[in-house]
């Protein structure tokens, strides 16, 4: 079987975001670590580790298909590539949390 975990608090959750093409601002738990982005069916999903107790914040991800002008200032940290079902190749940016004092 599982190899016997020690016991430990477990504060941490894998949680799933949709995201559309272009601009998304996301409401998540501050301090997630994001892991991928995939399509599930027709749905670009990003999936992240939070701590659900952390505060939530908003939190900027832009999507662009291959061939599509982006700017400059929309690339954040490249998360991956996702193929969706039907041909298309999307690209995953993290653009990171709104700084603290815009609400």
């Amino acid at each position: 079987g599982m190899p016997r975990m020690r016991k430990q608090i477990m504060t941490q959750e894998i949680w799933k975001f949709t995201l559309q093409p272009f601009s998304n601002v996301i409401d998540m738990p501050d301090h997630a670590r994001v892991l991928s982005a995939a399509f599930q069916g027709d749905d670009l999903r990003v999936w992240v580790v939070v701590v659900p107790s952390n505060v939530q914040r908003k939190r900027g991800f832009f999507v662009a298909g291959t061939g599509w002008l982006c700017d400059d200032n929309a690339l954040g940290t490249f998360v991956g590539t996702a193929f969706h079902p039907g041909g298309m190749v999307f690209h995953v940016f993290d653009c990171g949390y709104e700084s603290k004092d815009q609400k």
